[in-house]
């Protein structure tokens, strides 16, 4: 699904990163240019820790992710620079935040941000076409085969459909977000 998404949402909740499905799924919407959205979940006491370098330094050396996660990466033809890769592309991006805690009107300011961040993708050419050269660069720097994802799901896929932009399971409207459909 991730492969026909027009985004991707990205909950960076802690241990996010530790999540094998989710770093496969990064890789793949890197792979196929769909756009990544970090989404900063803000509740007290509960903070996400962006990655720095000493994080990168140890991923590359096999010190972040355990041996479950490393022997699925590896069963998906995944490296662990591909994974390195691509969340360091998803941290060029300043995270929108997300605050479930806060007033109504706060998330709801908050959800606009976020929806004027997803966009659609061009249409493509044809099957196995790419919509911009940020795949293309992406597929050169590496050497990847196509992967494949399980239905397991731990980042959500912002995909349009005929009544809106689907965020998970919940549909919105661009132009007013239905309260009822968004808490």
């Amino acid at each position: 699904r991730v492969r026909q998404s027009h985004n991707l949402v990205l909950l960076l909740t802690a241990n996010v990163l530790l999540r094998p499905w989710v770093l496969i799924e990064l890789v793949t919407a890197m792979e196929y240019n769909v756009r990544v959205v970090p989404v900063e979940i803000k509740k007290p006491g509960k903070g996400f820790s962006f990655p720095d370098e000493e994080f990168y330094a140890k991923l590359r050396k096999g010190q972040i992710l355990d041996t479950v996660c490393t022997t699925l990466l590896k069963e998906e033809g995944l490296s662990l620079a591909d994974i390195e890769r691509a969340v360091r592309m998803v941290f060029k991006k300043i995270a929108v935040p997300y605050s479930p805690h806060r007033p109504e009107s706060i998330r709801k300011a908050e959800v606009r941000a976020l929806l004027k961040q997803v966009r659609l993708r061009p249409p493509t050419n044809g099957p196995g076409a790419r919509a911009s050269l940020d795949g293309a660069a992406w597929r050169e720097s590496s050497a990847m085969q196509n992967t494949t994802s399980a239905s397991k799901r731990a980042a959500y896929a912002v995909k349009k459909s005929s009544s809106g932009v689907l965020t998970g399971d919940r549909k919105s409207d661009r132009r007013g977000i239905p309260e009822h459909d968004l808490w």
